[in-house]
C-alpha cells in the first residue's frame, strides 16, 4: 500500500509496518521516532521554489513522466522494503498546498491506482436499508 503524509504528524510514533519514505527537498530538522528512506525520483529538486501553482505542477508533472511509472513504482518497492506500506511524506501539513497531492493525482491518471491520505478515511456511499412491515 502507498499512501501521502508529513512528517510532524508521525514524528512520535512509529509504526513497524510502514516505511517512512520522504519526498521532501528537506528531511525534517527535528527529531522523530523512525527511520527516514530518502526517494529522489519524487523530490522536486530544482523547481521547489522556483516555480510556483500551475507552473509548479506542469514541472513536476514533466519530471515524473521523465521517470514514467515502471521506474517509480521500482523505487517506491525499493523504499517500502519488507515494511506493508510506503508512506510518502513531506512538510507541508495541508495535503493541497503540498506536491505530494501533485503526485498522488499524477499516480492516478496514469495508473488507475488512488494514493489517499494516511488516516483520511474513504468515504462511501451509505446504503439505505428499509425496513418492512411484517404485517402490511
Amino acid at each position: 500500500m502507498i499512501y501521502t503524509s508529513y512528517f510532524a504528524k508521525h514524528k512520535k510514533n512509529a509504526d513497524p509496518d510502514i516505511a517512512y519514505v520522504s519526498i521532501a527537498v528537506g528531511n525534517p530538522k527535528y527529531p522523530v521516532a523512525y527511520d527516514i528512506v530518502d526517494l529522489n525520483v519524487l523530490k522536486p529538486f530544482g523547481i521547489f521554489r522556483k516555480y510556483s501553482g500551475d507552473a509548479f505542477k506542469e514541472k513536476y508533472f514533466e519530471r515524473l513522466d521523465s521517470y514514467g511509472v515502471s521506474r517509480i513504482r521500482r523505487e517506491i518497492e525499493r523504499a517500502k522494503g519488507q515494511h506493508e506500506t510506503a508512506l510518502l511524506m513531506c512538510h507541508e501539513k495541508d495535503k493541497n498546498d503540498c506536491h505530494r497531492s501533485m503526485f498522488a493525482e499524477w499516480w492516478l491518471l496514469r495508473t488507475g491506482e488512488r494514493i489517499e491520505e494516511y488516516g483520511e478515511e474513504i468515504k462511501k456511499p451509505t446504503e439505505r436499508i428499509e425496513q418492512l412491515s411484517m404485517f402490511g
